[in-house]
């Protein structure tokens, strides 16, 4: 999986470049219309766009024919119906593009979410450490270790009902600061971010048999026969300004890469 990852980031790092140079808005606007404009053109060639073509007309013709003789009930409930069959076999025709589109669709959002869910901790800021162990009778065990540029807040509080123990983390200095874990002799790791910039992060460091290892593609993942499960740093999450009001990055990128698809269909000559 690590390597998987590795890949993944290196390619996507190469892909959201612009996020890089931009500010956080232009790049995911840049990215989302990049995005639209690639997803229109896999359809395109995915589809049977012959057939789209075709559903398009008798959809046109049962919605004519709905208005025209939307006084007669029999004829009205006719034309209803045809429209109902005309909508699920497009549905049928639009699956398999839909089903192709849908593994870039979800790695593009994973990488997105790296940069865009959460944001760093601002000096003086405090955010929850938690770590969720594979067995509760080490939690009495584990020591918690962290470099000047952090300060621990609170006590640990251990919830053996859950196998984890939580620390309130105060950020003092800015910088990348490595919190270590120790267990006995075995010593574990996680990177911490304190600035003020847009940068990607990783909230979670997750154990390399766990499925959602790819979901987290930052930092390697934890050794499989670790005593830990997961390292989860609860970071703010970041909301973007749109107009005055505070978004999502998910729906900034949903409205434009489909806007930038549908204004971009004529142009490619695609039937959606």
């Amino acid at each position: 999986m690590d390597v998987l990852n590795r890949i993944l980031n290196f390619i996507f790092d190469l892909l959201f470049f612009p996020i890089t140079v931009l500010n956080p808005m232009g790049g995911l606007i840049f990215i989302s219309i990049l995005v639209g404009i690639l997803m229109l053109f896999v359809f395109k060639h995915t589809s049977d766009q012959d057939g789209i073509r075709q559903l398009k007309n008798h959809l046109k013709a049962h919605l004519l024919e709905f208005r025209l003789y939307r006084d007669d009930v029999g004829l009205s409930l006719a034309a209803m119906k045809n429209l109902l069959l005309v909508n699920l076999r497009y549905l049928k025709l639009a699956l398999k593009p839909m089903l192709i589109l849908m593994g870039p669709t979800v790695l593009i959002l994973i990488q997105l979410a790296s940069w865009y869910e959460y944001r760093p901790l601002r000096v003086g800021e405090s955010a929850i450490l938690s770590l969720k162990l594979k067995d509760a009778a080490a939690l009495d065990n584990i020591q918690l270790e962290v470099p000047k540029g952090l300060a621990v807040a609170t006590p640990a509080l251990r919830i053996f009902q859950k196998n984890e123990v939580d620390w309130r983390i105060r950020a003092v200095n800015n910088g990348v600061w490595e919190i270590k874990f120790r267990n006995g002799v075995e010593v574990l790791s996680k990177s911490l971010r304190v600035a003020d910039s847009f940068e990607k992060l990783a909230a979670y460091r997750i154990a390399r048999n766990s499925p959602a290892v790819l979901l987290y593609p930052k930092e390697t993942a934890l050794p499989a026969n670790s005593f830990i499960q997961e390292i989860h740093v609860d970071y703010p999450h970041r909301l973007l300004s749109v107009w005055g009001w505070q978004v999502h990055w998910l729906v900034v990128f949903l409205v434009v890469s489909i806007a930038a698809g549908y204004l971009m269909k004529g142009f490619f000559n695609v039937q959606v």
